[in-house]
């Protein structure tokens, strides 16, 4: 990750402008329950009409202000993530031009390929991710756990609770990825290498009539690099659900606790029901950006071997 850290640090203020807009977006996202919870409580509570209209022309122009932030912040986070992989790639084919014959020989060609385009999009990947998702989930995370305190202070217990058991999942989840992320980028490089052998000797093969001995290659490391994709994916498809399940757990804890007590008022509880649903998205997204992490730090350190080989 340090690599990728050099590459940010390059465009620092364009990254932190991201940053502040996406934060002003989480805002934005976070202040919609409460201002729902008003208009229930009261406007509809109490039939007035004019706490409705005030209400719901605050919603209004927050939902228009966090739209806006959002466009300026996926053109910034556009812009910088491609212009980091071009920088990237653009280093990387200079240092490899400058290269012995030995170091491109260590390295091996199609992984060199490999690294110069795979590698350095789930680089850029991560990059645009961190801009959009990233700091937004936790953000998001945050600031609705706070709010559900607020709004419904006895479920402090719950919350707490829920938080401890999805931050064992995810960590278990990193542990896990890290080393099968990595294996599908080798597998990656032996598919490169493979076809890449075959173009270049195109012409021996069909002279010796070796097209089914090269299929049966082909299809041989194709399946191996399927069989790594799915070993990584399984670790996902094992942890996302039980995240899930832990939330939404909380939520009918929620409701249930919530239906005991007969001074919650509507608005209220409806919020805490909505910012429930909003940590279950920013948990799912944050298992997701970091698995995405994950493969980024993968790369980072293929990517730095070719940059920093001499």
């Amino acid at each position: 990750m340090k690599l990728i850290l050099e590459y940010i640090k390059r465009h620092l203020g364009i990254f932190l402008l991201s940053i502040l807009f996406l934060t002003m977006e989480a805002m934005a996202d976070l202040l919609q329950p409460t201002l729902m919870s008003m208009i229930v409580d009261r406007g509809i509570k109490n039939a007035d009409i004019h706490q409705i209209f005030f209400f719901g022309l605050i919603m209004l122009g927050i939902a228009m202000t966090g739209a806006v932030c959002a466009v300026i912040r996926n053109r910034f986070a556009s812009q910088v993530s491609q212009t980091i992989g071009r920088e990237l790639r653009q280093d990387m084919y200079h240092n490899v031009q400058q290269l012995s014959m030995e170091n491109i020989d260590r390295l091996r060609p199609a992984s060199i390929i490999t690294r110069i385009t795979n590698d350095v999009a789930q680089i850029q990947e991560f990059i645009n991710g961190i801009m959009r998702i990233m700091v937004k989930a936790p953000i998001t995370c945050i600031g609705a756990i706070i709010l559900i305190m607020i709004q419904t202070p006895k479920q402090a217990p719950v919350i707490a609770g829920i938080i401890f058991v999805v931050s064992l999942l995810i960590l278990g989840n990193m542990r896990i990825g890290y080393p099968k992320f990595g294996t599908v980028q080798k597998k990656l490089d032996r598919l490169n290498g493979v076809t890449r052998e075959f173009l270049s000797s195109v012409r021996v093969v069909k002279a010796f009539h070796a097209e089914e001995e090269e299929t049966e290659k082909f299809e041989r490391v194709s399946l191996e690099l399927a069989y790594a994709n799915m070993a990584a994916l399984r670790t996902m498809a094992v942890f996302s659900p039980f995240i899930n399940l832990t939330v939404n757990f909380g939520i009918v804890l929620l409701l249930w606790i919530s239906g005991k007590e007969q001074s919650v008022e509507i608005g209220r509880l409806m919020a805490s029901v909505n910012y429930m649903t909003q940590v279950l998205f920013s948990v799912t997204m944050i298992s997701n950006a970091l698995n995405t992490a994950v493969r980024a730090a993968a790369s980072s350190k293929r990517v730095k071997e070719v940059l920093e080989e001499k």
